[in-house]
């Protein structure tokens, strides 16, 4: 069995996030952000999905997890993102792992993702620093922006991600765009189709 286009979105994510809770145990904030980037990459590219020019039912239930995302506050489970006040964005002293942000109080979880998703993606841009404490790198720092349709910055933050953080989000991105192309697939054991895909050596 191969993998065919109808199973390709849905068997790249999950394998992907099956990585990242097999991570390399030498660099494990690095394999972090890559498999967190590759799932926010490829993820957030299909939920954005135009249903207009591509009303097919995957595009269709993709696009619903990016609208109910929509509806989900930053600093409300699962994404927990602690807002900080002060100028610079530092890492809670009481929780490493926790992430701290500036400037996303009241920002929806769409806008998180669509926000890590272009830090990551315009890499020329330098905006994914490393975040380093005690001689250890314990995280990333995202530089964030908005813009309207002349290009003009209208919103800018900061968030610091560690590597729980990245797994964290990067499950929920996985697992809510997995459930909805598996709800609607020709195929009746998706899953189990895609298991049974092997990968050349």
């Amino acid at each position: 069995m191969e993998i065919t286009d109808d199973h390709m979105e849905y068997a790249v994510v999950q394998r992907l996030q099956e990585m990242l809770h097999d991570r390399n145990p030498r660099f494990r904030v690095t394999s972090a952000y890559a498999y967190f980037a590759a799932i926010l990459c490829w993820s957030s590219q299909r939920m954005r999905t135009n249903t207009v020019q591509d009303n097919s039912a995957a595009a269709v239930a993709a696009n619903g997890v990016w609208q109910k995302l929509s509806e989900e506050n930053v600093s409300d489970r699962p994404w927990e993102v602690v807002i900080v006040e002060e100028e610079d964005v530092q890492m809670p002293r009481a929780a490493v792992a926790a992430t701290a942000s500036r400037s996303f109080r009241g920002r929806t979880a769409q806008q998180l993702i669509k926000n890590l998703r272009d830090s990551v993606a315009h890499g020329d841009a330098r905006n994914v620093v490393p975040y380093n404490s005690n001689g250890l790198l314990r995280g990333f720092k995202f530089k964030c922006s908005d813009r309207d349709r002349a290009g003009n910055v209208v919103w800018q933050g900061t968030i610091i991600l560690g590597g729980d953080d990245m797994v964290r989000i990067a499950d929920q991105i996985g697992n809510r765009f997995c459930s909805a192309l598996e709800r609607v697939s020709r195929s009746q054991h998706l899953k189990r189709d895609v298991e049974e895909i092997g990968e050349a050596a």
